[in-house]
């Protein structure tokens, strides 16, 4: 888990990184930029995985064509709340068709790397609650809002003889090991940013 909140920006960046990595960068592009997190609500960061990012593309007004990214979903701190946020634009200065089709994969690349890497990383965007995992061979786990109800998960799973059972307070980014009602703190740290 990282120690540090990650924010729209941080993530364009990073899912820029990522597809560069995968070599599906287009070669035309003129700019890649993450947008001023100061202007957005609590900064742009989020408080849960639970958004899916988008795209939206289309010839700009005077030169080019612009790839804008952006999320949708329950990421603040408001829970209850569907939120959209803008957190980065690609542009190219060709405007041919072959142009259109490359930023229209770039768009698709950036939602296919986005849900790889929310899959890998999705503790490091929840900030608030309690999480209960079962380790061992299947990593599986279950997101609470209270340390009561994520107490009662792990107790019902070692009732039901599972032996290595971790809990994260998301909000404190600490983890536990659980073992007949007791958590006692990892001592190695597993919290790191990237």
């Amino acid at each position: 888990m990282r120690k540090t909140m990650m924010n729209g920006s941080d993530l364009f960046l990073r899912l820029v990184e990522l597809i560069k990595e995968s070599g599906n960068w287009p070669k035309h592009i003129h700019y890649a930029i993450g947008n001023d997190m100061k202007r957005v609500p609590e900064g742009g960061k989020f408080y849960s995985d639970e958004f899916t990012v988008y795209y939206k593309l289309g010839y700009g007004g005077s030169e080019g064509i612009y790839l804008d990214i952006y999320v949708e979903g329950y990421y603040s701190s408001d829970v209850d709340s569907v939120c959209r946020m803008d957190i980065g634009t690609v542009k190219t200065l060709d405007t041919s068709s072959e142009a259109f089709y490359d930023m229209a994969k770039l768009g698709a690349d950036f939602v296919l790397q986005s849900r790889q890497f929310l899959r890998d990383h999705g503790d490091d965007f929840t900030w608030q609650g309690w999480g209960v995992f079962r380790t061992g061979n299947v990593l599986r786990g279950i997101y609470c809002p209270t340390e009561d109800r994520v107490l009662e998960y792990a107790k019902d799973w070692e009732d039901a003889g599972c032996v290595d059972i971790l809990v994260k307070n998301f909000s404190s980014r600490e983890v536990f090991t659980y073992h007949r009602g007791v958590c006692t703190p990892v001592e190695e740290d597993v919290c790191a940013d990237e």
